[in-house]
């Protein structure tokens, strides 16, 4: 049980977060089903180089909430977290952190160098995204996260690759593509549209000269001045109309429809169709670069139009997607005037060296001062820029390899059918007109930090081959051809006398070769005559020395010594007992990571033990060679040579190890290792590896470059499990995911790249199925924005940290706000007040009903596993109507991931659970007529309330458990239910509605008081009710009626045909309903009254005193003669009222009492009489 008693919401929820830590309930969620279907969910992989924010929270809220119902809803439903651990967002911020401001100064300082920066930076935030994600109550295995640049999510990426390039669609091509000169790197189509913005620029209008015509030009309209000096022919619409004219003795040939361009008085000459223009020469307006084709001349293109500029355009093959199809369509030169820092080159002359876009000016100047610029003209316009640096983009020529998206196509938007999105618009709107547009992804990045691209190119005559994993990676690799065996140093004294000895050896004790061992080793050397060793390398410690030496005296050999294969390093333990260095560690693990004082890891070991085998495999060749070292650094070697990570090493502990004076081959695979001797599959390390060529002699190199990061992210579904090495079965049992959810930018980003590689994976059936997309449902969130719709800016300081909001209100009240507050899809405006808001309404009107029943039911064990059968108080029979309807309502909209509309009801119904039956019951608890009363209203809160805990769940996790934990001992948790079933005999529909009528007409008397101005404990005589409308007709039960009595304070209720009039009547109406309040008070109902308000003073005197509903009390009270007569008269009333079994009038005289109130009484209109009252418990 959670006391949660003068406690804060933040305080009570951490606790549940320890329970469930301590506990491991989230495991059990799953261990209990582990022979369940399963329902899988993909997490996308956030960036974890910066810290979380309202947006992550957000979506991993969506993500829990959905993920909890269906595993209470009896699936199986494992969840791990990501990382995106690469690409530009990575590399921009390690660039700024080192000072490096282009690839030319990263290539300077090392790739190698690079890369480690970016590896240490990007899990630099893990530890504040789990401490904020789990602070949500985001349920997952942290403690198995996947990470883009582990090896296993590499592999996967390769294979991924490797069977589109199988299926035909990769392909290497020319083409202009989106470009950032300061990456150094061309972009996707969904990462350019990303980054669009609104900029004002000058647009040029150019006049190119007409050749042998004098003062005849063709006038051109440019928004970008730099491609002109690129420029080799001009484009006409051939069915546009064309004219010439002369404005100011020049004369002009444009477009018909854009004669507005010229600004005043001109005079058509002539009048031409496009076609007629066709082939027409112009003089060029730069000279920089020599032709090699024909050039400057007018060509035509259906795309060329007259809806702005001059209806004529600038061609410039080398910076234009169009301008490069017509470049080819019409053989025209192709100039490249720009390198690819966005500069111009040298022989650009007047603006060589200058950025592109900085140059622009200048040539603008350039072109006034020739007599070539007609007008300028300030536009505003939407341009493209880097999407992680903010660099205008260019769009240039470059060789890139592509995904063929477009071949499949009809795929991807038959695939997208298969989907429910929400919002549903998405749909056929957003999502399924990316898809009918889609282009070719161009997937390579000429970058550092990211997955290779595993296609290598034969060094003489360019034969392309394409890796699909590490084994395939190994065998087709080139080999030095030497093999290896290793020996462990024959039995010691260390190993007789269990004592540890390294470097440096004792000058006191000599560690040698006890004779067992000289004979371990005289067997082992004969043995070793049939690998006809070569070269012999030896620890120098003295037995791997005295070992090394009988087996070389055998085979004839020298043996070389080398430090780095010496004994592992135990520091001060050296000489000590092998248990003492044993007990350090709470397994061989632990190992890798932790050291002795002075000494070094099993990491230090295998870094300097692979250092050395690397170094003399590429120093011999076709060699055998023996290795003599000792038992941890072997069995460290023998594993790391394999490609084994630290668990795959200690996983194979008992295979790999060598007794005394044993041998072994050791297999030195063919793969990309690091200094620190790991399997590395990033650059430079995987340049190194050379194949051999298939179809001749030659060797061959990869391709120097990486993929997108989003080609990887979107290879989550397979990499995650290291698919199809491992988990080949469960990955294809639970292809596609039933669930994934995100931001709205993800429709062009995550979801659209998930869904192009499954769609071009499952082309054919190979396991995952056919024809499929990547997932089954989509939940797609907004922004979240600030009160006033702004972006949420740490700068503008618009935003309240989370930590607070955690602290002030509890992590459920923001999660219900996320979940309940906006439709999915919209824009969230967040504000504080609104959180504030949900936790007054929502967590803490159910915490005072939880402590309201605790409170009446004290001592006594109140069953919440059932609920009454036959409950006969018509407010029981409607709560317990109103929860299964809530129930049904939930798992209609869950099950079609309508969150918002199944959250929102939560709050309706604890509205109606607190503000209508437990306000309109407290009589049955405070003052029950029999104990069965009480045991019936008990009973049926006790259940509403455990139920509500586990239909809440996966809303409000932490409420949940809270609520849960007091009230039942069925599970551990809450969250180990099952989510409740509808049980639809309890469903009364027609109570349903009369209940609503009932509160309907109960609020409309209430108004009637509060205009009247009389308040609700004054007891007023009749509430006369009549249908507004003839065709509404209604009948309220004689228990409703009764309810309304009770919640109006009146004597008598009655329906009437037609309501009466008069002074004492007040009338409200809603339009369909309209009653009539009476107002007069007679003596009695005065009498009644002051009563009433007399029991409100004491009960708040209770209260103060910190007095428990059961318990008796003892009265004392002194007023005016008036007033006690009243007292005196409902004596017995006020006594049951109040829980006195004592009730006297008298001064205070000596007594001492637990509460003592002076106040004064309202007899009647302008009458006040003063009472003094005393209470003390009996």
């Amino acid at each position: 049980m959670f006391d949660i008693k003068n406690k804060k919401i933040g305080e009570s929820e951490k606790e549940v977060l320890m329970f469930w830590e301590n506990n491991q309930i989230f495991q059990k969620s799953i261990k209990q089903r582990k022979k369940a279907k399963s329902y899988s969910f993909y997490d996308g992989p956030p960036f974890a180089s910066g810290l979380p924010h309202y947006g992550h929270i957000l979506a991993t809220t969506i993500k829990d909430a959905v993920t909890r119902y269906w595993t209470m809803r009896g699936f199986k439903v494992e969840r791990r977290v990501g990382w995106d651990c690469h690409g530009l967002p990575v590399e921009n911020l390690i660039e700024k952190e080192l000072g490096v401001g282009d690839k030319k100064a990263i290539e300077k300082m090392g790739i190698a160098v690079f890369n480690r920066a970016c590896r240490a930076s990007v899990f630099r935030c893990v530890k504040d995204f789990e401490q904020t994600l789990k602070r949500v109550g985001r349920w997952a295995e942290y403690s198995k996260a996947y990470a883009t640049l582990d090896n296993d999510y590499m592999e996967s990426v390769w294979w991924v690759f490797k069977k589109l390039w199988d299926n035909g669609l990769v392909k290497n091509d020319f083409r202009i593509t989106p470009y950032c000169s300061r990456c150094g790197t061309g972009l996707s189509n969904f990462e350019v549209n990303q980054g669009y913005k609104d900029v004002g620029e000058d647009s040029v209008y150019v006049k190119f000269k007409i050749k042998r015509a004098a003062n005849n030009f063709f006038l051109v309209w440019t928004t970008t001045p730099w491609t002109l000096p690129a420029n080799t022919a001009l484009a006409v619409n051939p069915k546009l109309n064309y004219v010439a004219v002369k404005y100011d003795n020049e004369f002009f040939i444009l477009a018909e429809n854009r004669l507005s361009v010229l600004n005043g008085n001109y005079e058509v000459i002539k009048k031409y169709k496009g076609k007629d223009l066709a082939d027409t020469e112009y003089e060029p307006l730069y000279r920089f670069l020599p032709l090699e084709k024909k050039a400057h001349y007018v060509v035509t293109a259906d795309y060329v139009s007259a809806k702005d500029g001059s209806g004529i355009v600038h061609i410039a093959p080398t910076f234009g997607e169009e301008d490069l199809k017509l470049g080819k369509k019409y053989n025209l030169p192709f100039l490249l005037t720009v390198d690819k820092e966005g500069k111009f080159i040298k022989e650009v002359e007047p603006f060589a060296g200058m950025f592109v876009k900085q140059a622009d000016p200048l040539i603008v100047a350039n072109l006034k001062e020739r007599g070539l610029l007609f007008k300028t003209e300030k536009i505003t316009h939407s341009y493209p820029f880097c999407w992680r640096c903010d660099t205008p983009l260019l769009y240039y020529p470059l060789n890139s390899w592509y995904v063929g998206v477009t071949k499949i196509k009809r795929q991807l938007v038959d695939n997208n059918k298969k989907i429910r999105w929400v919002p549903g618009h998405l749909k056929e709107g957003r999502f399924g007109k990316w898809l009918k547009e889609a282009r070719d992804w161009a997937v390579s990045r000429n970058r550092f930090w990211g997955a290779a691209i595993p296609i290598w190119q034969c060094e003489k005559h360019g034969h392309l081959e394409v890796v699909g994993g590490l084994e395939d990676l190994d065998k087709k690799a080139v080999s030095s051809g030497n093999k290896y065996f290793i020996v462990r140093h024959g039995k010691a004294v260390s190993n007789h006398e269990q004592f540890m000895s390294c470097w440096p050896e004792s000058t006191t004790k000599e560690v040698h070769l006890v004779p067992e061992g000289i004979k371990q080793v005289e067997k082992t050397a004969q043995k070793l005559k049939k690998e006809k060793i070569d070269l012999v390398f030896a620890s120098d410690l003295l037995r791997t020395r005295q070992t090394a030496q009988i087996i070389a005296d055998v085979l004839r050999l020298k043996v070389e010594h080398d430090a780095r294969l010496r004994e592992v390093n135990f520091g001060v333990l050296n000489g000590r007992p092998i248990e003492e260095y044993k007990a350090l560690f709470a397994g061989r693990l632990e190992k890798f990571s932790k050291a002795p004082e002075g000494g070094e890891n099993h990491s230090d070991i295998k870094k300097r033990m692979m250092e050395f085998l690397l170094e003399i495999d590429k120093k011999h060749k076709n060699k055998n060679i023996l290795i003599v070292s000792h038992g941890d650094p072997l069995w460290i070697l023998a594993g790391a040579a394999q490609g084994m990570n630290n668990e795959e090493i200690v996983a194979n502990y008992e295979k790999i190890y060598l007794a005394n004076g044993d041998y072994k081959k050791l297999e030195l695979k063919n793969l990309p290792f690091s200094e620190s001797g790991e399997v590395d599959l990033h650059r430079p390390y995987i340049d190194e590896i050379k194949l051999a060529c298939q179809k001749c002699d030659s060797r061959m190199s990869r391709i120097e470059e990486v993929f997108d990061c989003w080609f990887e992210s979107g290879s989550m579904p397979y990499a995650q499990w290291h698919y199809p090495f491992e988990n080949k079965k469960s990955v294809e049992s639970s292809f596609p995911a039933d669930f994934i959810a995100e931001g709205l930018d993800q429709t062009r980003g995550w979801f659209y790249t998930l869904h192009v590689l499954a769609s071009a994976l499952t082309q054919k059936n190979t396991g995952l199925g056919k024809n499929k997309p990547a997932f089954k449902n989509v939940i797609v969130n907004g922004l979240i924005l600030d009160e006033k719709g702004q972006k949420l800016s740490k700068k503008l300081r618009n935003y309240p940290e989370p930590e607070l909001i955690f602290e002030k209100y509890g992590a459920d009240a923001l999660r219900y706000f996320l979940l309940a507050s906006t439709p999915i899809g919209e824009d969230y405006k967040f504000s504080e007040k609104g959180v504030q808001e949900v936790y007054r309404k929502l967590i803490s009107t159910v915490l005072n009903t939880l402590s309201f029943l605790r409170l009446y039911s004290g001592k006594m064990k109140i069953s919440a596993s059932k609920a009454p059968t036959k409950p006969k108080h018509v407010l029981d029979r409607w709560i317990l109507s109103r929860l299964q309807s809530l129930i049904e309502q939930i798992n209609k909209e869950m099950e079609k991931y309508e969150l918002t509309r199944a959250s929102r009801p939560l709050e309706e119904f604890v509205e109606d659970l607190s503000n209508w039956y437990v306000r309109r019951s407290r009589a049955r608890f405070q003052h029950p007529k029999s104990r069965s009363e009480y045991l019936e209203a008990a009973g049926t809160l006790a259940f509403v309330l455990a139920e509500f805990a586990k239909a809440a769940a996966p809303f409000t996790p932490f409420l949940a458990e809270i609520v849960y934990k007091n009230l039942s001992n069925e599970k551990e948790s809450a969250h180990l239910e099952n989510y409740p079933e509808v049980n639809k005999k309890f469903i009364d529909k027609k109570l349903n509605e009369l209940m609503d009528l009932t509160r309907k007409i109960a609020a409309l008397g209430l108004k009637a008081r509060a205009v009247a101005g009389i308040k609700v404990r004054q007891p007023l005589q009749k509430l006369k009710i009549q249908s507004a409308s003839r065709r509404t007709k209604f009948k309220i039960t004689e228990e409703l009626l009764v309810l309304l009595k009770e919640e109006l304070n009146v004597k008598e209720v009655e329906i009437v045909k037609k309501l009466p009039g008069g002074p004492q009547w007040l009338a409200e109406t809603d339009g369909r309903i309209s009653v009539a309040l009476d107002t007069e008070l007679t003596a009695e109902l005065k009498e009644e009254g002051l009563i009433r308000e007399l029991v409100r003073n004491i009960q708040e005197m209770r209260r103060d005193a910190g007095l428990k509903p059961q318990e008796k009390i003892a009265a004392r009270y002194s007023c005016s003669g008036g007033l006690e007569e009243i007292i005196g008269k409902h004596r017995d009333n006020l006594k049951q009222a109040i829980s006195a079994d004592k009730l006297e009038a008298g001064l205070k005289e000596k007594q001492v009492f637990a509460a003592e109130k002076t106040f004064d009484l309202e007899t009647g209109p302008g009458d006040t009489k003063n009472i003094w009252i005393g209470i003390k418990k009996l």
